[in-house]
């Protein structure tokens, strides 16, 4: 019975800390969209669906279609990491999603990854999640 209990009170914490972290991402998606749709924004011809509940975030730029998923991953005695995974769209020879880039969040939304100046990014706050997707974008640029 004890594990039962424990497992159950793990279970009950990570999905406590799933909807904390998708959530973020959320956030993030909705700002990203709210920046690149506007009519003033600084790069032009940055497209990206309206964010929506199933966790997938979909941006285009220059013929390259990318589809940002997340979900999480969690390690025994660490908390809960948001984990989202960027694809790009191929066409040619059959259509398929091809793994880009991944990149990890907690839930202060510091990411793994870290700017030019080598700054920690964040994917909230209008100039983090703004940061992030532009790296992620120019990415696949070589792609």
């Amino acid at each position: 019975m004890t594990s039962l209990v424990k497992n159950g009170s793990r279970l009950k914490q990570a999905g406590i800390e799933y909807k904390k972290l998708k959530s973020q991402f959320k956030a993030f998606c909705i700002e990203v969209h709210r920046q690149v749709t506007e009519a003033t924004f600084f790069v032009g011809g940055i497209s990206c669906e309206e964010p929506g509940e199933d966790g997938i975030f979909r941006m285009a730029y220059l013929g390259k279609s990318l589809t940002l998923v997340f979900s999480t991953q969690q390690y025994e005695h660490t908390p809960t990491i948001g984990l989202v995974t960027a694809y790009l769209s191929r066409t040619y020879p059959t259509e398929r999603l091809e793994q880009l880039h991944q990149f990890t969040f907690d839930n202060r939304g510091k990411t793994n990854m870290t700017d030019d100046e080598r700054d920690d990014m964040y994917i909230d706050g209008d100039h983090g999640a703004l940061e992030v997707a532009l790296y992620v974008l120019s990415l696949s640029l070589a792609a």
